[in-house]
């Protein structure tokens, strides 16, 4: 059933996958992992939030590919130059 433009059936659906993703992150930190592991889980566990908001709000999947296609074009190049030219400056240092 439609209700203002909102499925809200799929909106349930959701609501319960991003509770078991919080539950599931409070399980983890309790049990004794190793940080590492901890990390990945949890960002798993926000890719998995962050598509099924996607997901809701109508967005397609081939979105994020477009996302990360823009963001390689125009947004890693300028941190790539601020990172050399913070080693450049660190190698003038260690030359005077």
């Amino acid at each position: 059933m439609m209700l203002g433009g909102i499925h809200w059936s799929y909106m349930l659906v959701h609501l319960f996958i991003i509770w078991l993703i919080v539950l599931i992150t409070v399980l983890i930190r309790r049990k004794n992992l190793n940080s590492t592991n901890k990390h990945y889980i949890t960002i798993a566990a926000i890719i998995i939030v962050f598509l099924t908001v996607l997901h809701f709000l109508g967005y397609q999947i081939s979105f994020i590919f477009r996302l990360i296609e823009w963001s390689t074009k125009f947004i890693l190049p300028w941190i790539a130059l601020y990172w050399l030219t913070r080693a450049i400056k660190l190698l003038e240092k260690k030359i005077k």
